[in-house]
């Protein structure tokens, strides 16, 4: 065979290669101005969705379940969080007046008001339903007393510097 003819046949060779093997790349058009009586129509490309950091619950559930579809199925109740609650002294309330909760949920009580307060278990003045309620200092003006419930129940509560002043924490 002619050594003309095995360069092209081995130069065809490398091109259908070549080409059944490179990638593929976009091609970005360049902007050229467009006049106002242009008919030009914009194509929007099509971007799949980005997971959000905490991932796609729907999935992460399913792929829990062993489920192989992206459709939940029954019901699914996941862990929440402890909730931290705020209740507000004004000097003649606390509001809310009563709050309900769940076991290991936090309360900040704030003193909004004028004058100091101190936070305190029922009954006054022994302050025995739950003593470890008790802030045990005075709270000036804008001070907090942070407080984790840990038992069920109902906790009634007062300010033990004006004793009229009361709220209930209601604990399930």
């Amino acid at each position: 065979m002619n050594t003309l003819v095995k360069i092209l046949i081995i130069g065809g060779i490398l091109t259908g290669i070549y080409y059944l093997t490179r990638e593929e790349t976009a091609q970005i058009p360049t902007e050229s101005p467009k006049s106002e009586a242009s008919n030009t129509q914009e194509v929007e490309q099509e971007i799949p969705p980005t997971p959000s950091p905490e991932g796609d619950a729907s999935i992460i559930l399913n792929e829990d379940q062993g489920l192989t579809s992206n459709t939940l199925k029954g019901s699914i109740s996941l862990p929440q969080e402890n909730a931290t609650w705020t209740l507000s002294y004004s000097g003649n309330t606390f509001a809310p007046q009563s709050l309900t909760i769940k076991k290991g949920d936090t309360v900040r009580f704030v003193n909004n008001s004028d004058e100091d307060m101190l936070i305190a278990s029922n009954p006054h003045p022994e302050h025995t339903d739950l003593p470890s309620l008790n802030s045990e200092k005075s709270l000036a003006p804008g001070g907090v007393f942070v407080y984790t419930f840990k038992n069920e129940g109902t906790w009634k509560y007062h300010n033990h510097s004006n004793p009229s002043v009361t709220g209930t924490v209601i604990v399930k």
